[in-house]
Order: structure tokens, then C-alpha cells, then sequence
């Protein structure tokens, strides 16, 4: 009876899969919050989204299980004899309706682990057991059917999720009505979907590997064998899950440390090794005695099912390094696709091995299987992680750079060069480059030429894009930043369609700013064959649907702007100059200009450090409210040297902009360390503090006039901060 008993009280471990492989993407986005507002928002959002498909998942399951127990279907499913199988309908159902209501508040576990908190989680998961052993004692004590003592289990992990729950959401300092409030959630966000379907995959098949030993023993072995396996497994999953928890401690440092993770990868793998080999000799020699004694002398753990459980301990400690390593969507999608060879195996070979040796079959069929599919294809995939990756694989990365305007592409090159890799910098004729670059500055061969005989310049022009895309291997980084034209574009399109990595940046997504005709066929192609690169999560929301592979990296800070222009010059405290950066379009605030200024009192000078002149009529206006407007270059667009010069004189920039994807005039100003004042939106939000942003021209003037009369500190974080970001975002796209 008691192997019947332990196979429905753990029967829950057959449908982890309720879970929805969301935990990840909330252990993720809680790891990730205290970084920016940002950040913040994001986390709630995914924890509120992730909560009700939850509740969705719990209701489902419990519907399955009250049909599954009408229709009188678990005796043939579990294989129960019939003098088990007659109780067994209502008692299921009531032995793991507290599994599904845990479902949802299981996420406090996953919550607490991107806290750090994982020993809290730990602490906590005593309550499971003593509340199962607790509640097996009061019901022997009540004479209740053998069966109904399934529920002890299912029980105790109701206690432990809700007690986490609580305990999650008090660290986090968040209202219980977080889970319920919010509009944004009203569906999960495709971002979760992207690490939780491969995880989900893995949810299914590895506890199906391992627990469907029991069915199988049920269906061709005796009772004896299966109590055999039962009782052997319930020595194995404790010490079992000492090595995993010591493993998940892995994950935020491979995190953090991604391609550059190697030292630390090696060292943990033999460390895992050892510990793997210890705990399987001691499980050899002492599951016998132990559940000889356990068990009143009444079930025997032969020899061969206790060298089978040493194994497979083994081989799950060698796994722990490569599991948490192997962490980025694309490589959980490796992952999954393991754990479902692993299945295939470990079932037939399950089945066969439980007819020639008994219960000892399934143990040895799941050994070899995660030996065969799982450890030893992910070992390989993490040693060419490492050596695949720009770091450690010497890779020079390709960047191109059409853009005389904006230094975006040089900042890139910037930030890929400190993660170790070789950058190759393809601009334009035109640009300035600073002497501290330590880039392999290849001129005139992007974007429009503008050096040389006209024959000469439509040579480079047609000519430079396929040098860029081909001139070196395709397993070879390419790094678009920009495409000029329709030109450039079917270039890295073709480059893409062959094989060739290529990374498109897509500052501006076609919900905000879409392009038409030719070039904006060929972009959209460009997203399907290549890793597209976007600013922040929230514009990687927009990409998805088109079905492209997207990865955040953060704007970086203009940093070598900061270095060309010098330190800033001393502010008199009389200065009264307001500048306004870039083009000045409606979506940028150009028409919004007047009632900025009346709402401010006028009186100061509007230093426009862009390539458009202010409208006549937004000028004659500006000139009645006394504003004077002054511009970095008359009648042309500014040089950098201009550009910077006239930002270094203002005292305070305003950005007015109502339809931003990730400012650069912005983050320009914080890398010059000039103010900034603007409407809210989630770019500007990131960088510029709460009381910096306001809702529309009227408060934007009352807050010009406030802060030209008592200047603050409008940033939320420094240049350094944002070069991490862009940093640990480049190096995760090229890993």
C-alpha cells in the first residue's frame, strides 16, 4: 500500500508544467529591479502577468482532475489494482487539489530567488515536510483510508508557496492588490514567453523521465519493486536536491559575468564533480541500512537500484554548471531540445530495463539518458559558448556606421571593445574621431562619400556596403547601426539570408516612426534574418511579433563626446540659455515652444543645436514673450564640435518630445553633464528623475521657470551606470 500512496502524494511532480515555465521570467525581472524605475515597473508588470496565467493554469488543472475523477479514469492511468482503484477517484482529486492551488503563489519562491534570497526559500521549505508529517499523523490517528494520506505531501507545499509568497512580496515592499490592479496586465507580455516556453519543455520532460519510473513499475513490475523504487527515490530526491540547490547559486553569476564566466564555469565543474561523486558514494552505502531500518525491515533496496540512484546523482552534479550557464533564450532553447532527446531515450529504455532487472530499470534508463543527452551535449555548447564568443573566440566584430550626425556607432564600438573583442569601425569620411579610440577606423566606405571626384564617390558608395558585409568571414560579427538607404539595406539582407551574424539595431520600431517604400521592405526583411538590436524591453515588445531573434542593449553614454569636448566651462549664474537639440518636428516639441516659454515668463535665450531653424511664426512669438534665438550654426546643421559647444553654454535642455524611443539628444546632454527637462516617457524616465518630467508644454514652462531659478540635479544615473547596461547587453547579443 505504501508504494500506491507514495505514487498519488507525489503524483504532483508529473505536472510541474502547470507552472508555465514562467518562474524564470520573474526570477529574472525581480533580479533586475532595483537598477531603474524602469526596471521596477517591469518587474510588477511581469509578476502580475505571470500571477494570473497562473491562476488560469490552477484552474484548468483542477477542472482535469475533478473530470479525470468522475469518469472514474485513475485506476487505469496509475495502474491501481481494484481493490485500491475503488477509493482512488475522490481521494486524487482532493490529494492534489492543493497542489493546484499553489500554483500561483509558487511564484514567491521564484521572487525570493531573484531577491538573492534563496536560502529563505530553504529555510522556509521545512515547514513542507513537518506539515506533511504532521498531517499524516492526525490522519492515522482519525482512521482515515490509507489513501487520503496522499494529500500530507500536496499540503506542505501549499504552506511553503503561500508562506514564500508573503515573505517575497514584503521584501519587495509591494501591496497585495500589486497582483490585481494594473491594466498592463491583462495578458502575459510575449517577453515572458521567450525564456518560459523553452523552459516549460523542461519543466515537462525531466520530472516526466524521472517520475514516470513509478508508472512503469506500476504497469510491468510487482508491488514489491515498486515499493523498492519508491522508497529508494524518497532518499534520493532530498540529497538530490542539496546538489541543486548549490548549483541554482551559480545562476546570477553567470549571469552577471556571461561569455567572460569561463574561469568560473571550469572551477565549478570540478567542484560539482566532487561533490557529485561524494554524495553518490555515501547514497551507495548507506540507502540499504537506512531504509531497511525505515521501513521496519519490510522493503529491501537491492544493490543495483541503490547504484542506479548513485548515479544518477552523479551525473546530475556534473550537469549543475552547464544548466545555469546555458541561461539567454536562445540557449534554453538548446536546452529544451536536450530534454526532450533525454525523454525519448529514458521511457523505452525505462520500460525495457524494468523487464530485464526489475526496479532498477528506470533508474538506470534516466542515468544514462541524462549522461547522454543532457551533460554531454551541454558541455559541449558551453565550451563553444566560450570559444564562440567574441571574448574568448578572438572574433573581430565588424561595426557600420553611416551616420555623420549621430556617434552611436562609435560609442558600440566602444563598449563591444571592452568586453576584449577586436572592433573593426567602418564611417563615414566625415567624421572626427578622438585620439583615446582604440578601434580599427576604416573611413569612407559607409554612408554618403563626400571626398573625392564624383565618379569616385558613386564607386565607394555602391562599392563600400558589400566590402563591409563580406570582407569578413560570415561566422564573423556585423554590427548595422544604421542603414542610409535601400542600398545598404539589401546588402546586409543578402549578408543575413547566407549565413552571416549579422545584428541590426533598430532604434526607432514601426509602431513609432515606421518607414515606407523600398528601404522599409527591405528592413523588415532584415528583422526576420538577423539579431535585432533594440534599446530597451519595452521596444523589444514592439519587434517580437514580427518573429525576429531580439536582445536589449542599452543606449550607451557619449562618452567620447564627453572626452572631445573637454571639461565644462563655468556657468554664470546670470545665464538664461534654454537649448533644444536636433530636428525640430512636431513629434520634437517645435510647436510647443511658445507656451513653454509663456508658461516660464520668457526672458532667456532658445539656443537651438540642431540642423532646422525655428518656424517664422514659433520665432515671432518666442520674440513677443522675450525669448532671443540663437543657433550652434546659421543655416546649416552644427559640426560636433558646435553641437557640444552650444549644449556646454545652456544652462538647461529641454526635451519636449512626444513620441521618443530612447533619446540620444538626452543622453548626449548627460555625458556633456547638462540638465534636462521633458515630458514623460519610458526613455526619458529611465535616465531623468520624476522631478525633472512633466505632462505637456504648460508644466514644462513651470518647471523651466522653477529650476532657472533653483537648479537641481535632473538625473536618475550617471554616464557609468549606463555604459554597464550597454555593456553587459552587448556582450549577452555576442555571446
Amino acid at each position: 500500500m505504501y508504494g500506491y500512496i507514495a505514487l498519488i502524494g507525489l503524483f504532483f511532480q508529473l505536472i510541474p508544467f502547470a507552472d508555465l515555465g514562467l518562474g524564470a521570467a520573474v526570477s529574472t525581472a525581480i533580479a533586475r529591479r532595483e537598477l531603474t524605475a524602469e526596471d521596477s515597473k517591469f518587474a510588477r508588470e511581469t509578476v502580475k502577468a505571470a500571477f494570473r496565467a497562473l491562476v488560469a493554469s490552477s484552474v484548468v488543472l483542477l477542472l482535469a482532475l475533478s473530470i479525470a475523477s468522475a469518469l472514474g479514469l485513475w485506476p487505469g492511468l496509475l495502474g491501481l489494482p481494484a481493490s485500491v482503484g475503488q477509493a482512488s477517484g475522490w481521494a486524487i482529486l482532493v490529494s492534489l487539489a492543493p497542489f493546484a492551488i499553489s500554483l500561483p503563489f509558487g511564484l514567491g519562491q521564484r521572487m525570493l530567488l531573484g531577491e538573492g534570497k534563496n536560502h529563505v526559500v530553504n529555510i522556509v521549505a521545512v515547514i513542507g515536510p513537518v506539515l506533511a508529517t504532521l498531517a499524516t499523523l492526525a490522519l492515522a490517528m482519525v482512521g482515515a483510508e490509507p489513501l487520503v494520506m496522499a494529500i500530507a505531501t500536496p499540503l506542505g507545499v501549499l504552506a511553503v508557496s503561500i508562506t514564500c509568497f508573503i515573505l517575497a512580496f514584503r521584501q519587495a515592499n509591494w501591496r497585495w492588490r500589486t497582483v490585481l490592479e494594473a491594466r498592463e496586465a491583462t495578458s502575459t507580455p510575449l517577453h515572458i514567453w521567450r525564456a518560459a516556453a523553452p523552459m516549460m519543455i523542461m519543466l515537462v520532460t525531466v520530472p516526466l523521465a524521472l517520475q514516470s519510473g513509478r508508472l512503469i513499475l506500476a504497469h510491468v513490475g510487482t508491488a514489491d519493486q515498486l515499493a523498492t523504487y519508491s522508497l529508494a527515490a524518497q532518499f534520493y530526491a532530498p540529497t538530490v536536491s542539496l546538489i541543486t540547490t548549490a548549483g541554482i547559486t551559480l545562476w546570477p553569476s553567470f549571469a552577471r559575468l556571461g561569455t567572460q564566466g569561463r574561469p568560473l564555469w571550469s572551477k565549478s565543474l570540478v567542484i560539482m564533480s566532487a561533490v557529485g561523486l561524494a554524495a553518490a558514494l555515501l547514497f551507495f552505502l548507506l540507502v540499504r541500512p537506512i531504509a531497511w531500518l525505515v521501513s521496519g525491515q519490510q522493503i529491501e533496496v537491492t544493490w543495483n537500484v541503490a547504484a542506479g540512484f548513485a548515479a544518477l546523482i552523479l551525473v546530475t552534479a556534473l550537469h549543475q554548471p552547464s544548466a545555469y550557464l546555458l541561461t539567454t533564450p536562445r540557449l534554453l532553447k538548446f536546452q529544451a531540445g536536450s530534454s526532450v532527446a533525454m525523454v525519448l531515450v529514458c521511457i523505452p529504455l525505462a520500460v525495457y530495463l524494468s523487464a530485464q532487472i526489475g526496479a532498477a530499470g528506470p533508474v538506470w534508463a534516466m542515468a544514462i539518458a541524462v549522461g547522454a543527452c543532457q551533460v554531454v551535449p551541454c558541455l559541449l555548447r558551453s565550451r563553444r559558448y566560450f570559444r564562440g564568443s567574441v571574448v574568448h573566440g578572438n572574433r573581430t566584430v565588424s561595426i557600420y556606421d553611416p551616420n555623420d550626425l549621430n556617434p552611436y556607432g562609435l560609442e558600440v564600438g566602444r563598449i563591444i571593445s571592452t568586453l576584449g573583442a577586436p572592433v573593426s569601425y567602418w564611417g563615414v569620411d566625415s567624421r572626427r574621431f578622438p585620439s583615446s579610440t582604440q578601434l580599427s577606423i576604416r573611413a569612407e566606405l559607409a554612408g554618403s562619400v563626400k571626398s573625392g571626384s564624383l565618379p569616385k564617390q558613386v564607386f565607394r558608395r555602391i562599392t563600400g556596403p558589400v566590402r563591409v558585409a563580406f570582407s569578413a568571414p560570415l561566422s564573423s560579427p556585423l554590427v548595422v547601426v544604421w542603414t542610409r538607404d535601400a542600398w545598404d539595406a539589401v546588402v546586409f539582407l543578402i549578408r543575413a539570408k547566407f549565413g552571416g551574424e549579422t545584428l541590426f539595431v533598430y532604434h526607432n520600431p514601426a509602431q513609432v516612426r515606421p518607414r515606407t517604400g523600398l528601404q522599409g521592405l527591405l528592413e523588415r526583411g532584415l528583422l526576420r534574418h538577423s539579431r535585432v538590436c533594440v534599446h530597451a524591453p519595452w521596444m523589444a515588445d514592439l519587434v517580437r511579433p514580427i518573429g525576429a531573434d531580439v536582445v536589449v542593449t542599452p543606449h550607451p553614454p557619449f562618452s567620447f563626446a564627453a572626452e572631445m569636448a573637454g571639461a565644462p566651462g563655468a556657468v554664470s549664474p546670470r545665464a538664461r540659455r534654454v537649448g533644444i537639440v536636433g530636428a525640430l518636428r512636431p513629434d520634437k516639441g517645435s510647436e510647443d515652444l511658445p507656451e513653454i516659454a509663456r508658461a516660464s515668463g520668457g526672458g532667456w535665450c532658445l539656443v537651438v543645436a540642431g540642423p532646422d531653424a525655428v518656424a517664422p511664426d514659433v520665432a515671432d512669438q518666442l520674440g513677443i514673450l522675450g525669448v532671443h534665438v540663437e543657433y550652434a550654426a546659421e543655416g546649416r546643421a552644427p559640426t560636433e564640435e558646435e553641437l557640444h559647444a552650444a549644449m556646454r553654454s545652456c544652462d538647461v535642455v529641454v526635451a519636449p518630445y512626444r513620441l521618443v524611443t530612447e533619446s540620444g539628444s538626452v543622453l548626449l546632454a548627460l555625458s556633456l553633464g547638462v540638465p534636462v527637462l521633458g515630458y514623460e516617457s519610458n526613455a526619458l524616465a529611465r535616465v531623468v528623475s520624476p522631478r525633472s518630467l512633466v505632462t505637456g508644454p504648460q508644466q514644462l514652462g513651470e518647471k523651466l521657470s522653477e529650476f532657472l531659478q533653483d537648479r537641481w540635479d535632473t538625473y536618475r544615473m550617471t554616464p557609468q551606470q549606463l555604459a554597464l547596461e550597454s555593456r553587459q547587453g552587448w556582450e549577452v547579443a555576442l555571446g
